[in-house]
């Protein structure tokens, strides 16, 4: 759900938290606050409808790599050969949306992290998370030389987990990855 804030900049003000307004101010605040905005649900009322998740990635993989998405953050969980953007002890970010995300791994047995079984760091940004209700998640390729796969549909049993796996075994060295993924309550 996106949520709309305010930000107020006041400039030669003071701020005094102490102080209570009075008179016709005071009248017109009150009402103001009185009435939510009846068009944007309140997302911390539990029957807030749950909101849609579209993000655009793109990796540079080798081998086979999960791509772990719960709420808002994502983690890379990796199987064999370089870990994503790490093929021939490059460092290349993993794109999601407009942010660039250069996750960091323990780097064993070396910066490849090849065959490791290892996760990456956290990103913890998404501005949409996965929902926390039954969805539909739809993987759509624009370049892959490997199919990407849902290996794992977010439900209540895994806390609304999505894993998708992108697999490039099989094709020689590293290739760009670049994938929709949606998930529609």
């Amino acid at each position: 759900m996106r949520r709309a804030i305010a930000v107020v900049v006041l400039t030669g003000c003071t701020f005094a938290p102490n102080r209570a307004l009075e008179g016709p101010a005071a009248d017109a605040a009150r009402s103001d606050a009185a009435e939510p905005d009846a068009a944007e649900p309140d997302a911390t009322q539990p029957d807030a409808p749950p909101v849609a998740l579209h993000l655009h990635i793109e990796a540079d993989i080798d081998g086979r790599s999960d791509l772990i998405l719960k709420g808002t953050t994502v983690t890379w969980m990796h199987h064999q050969f370089a870990a994503p953007g790490r093929q021939g002890f490059t460092d290349f970010p993993t794109k999601l949306d407009a942010a660039l995300w250069l996750p960091t791994w323990p780097d064993v047995p070396d910066a490849e992290n090849r065959d490791c079984e290892c996760m990456s760091s956290t990103f913890a940004a998404l501005p949409v998370g996965v929902p926390r209700a039954p969805a539909t998640v739809t993987i759509t390729p624009s370049q892959a030389r490997g199919a990407p796969t849902a290996v794992q549909l977010p439900s209540a049993s895994n806390d609304y987990t999505l894993i998708v796996e992108l697999d490039d075994v099989g094709f020689g060295g590293s290739s760009n990855y670049v994938i929709e993924v949606d998930v529609v309550p």
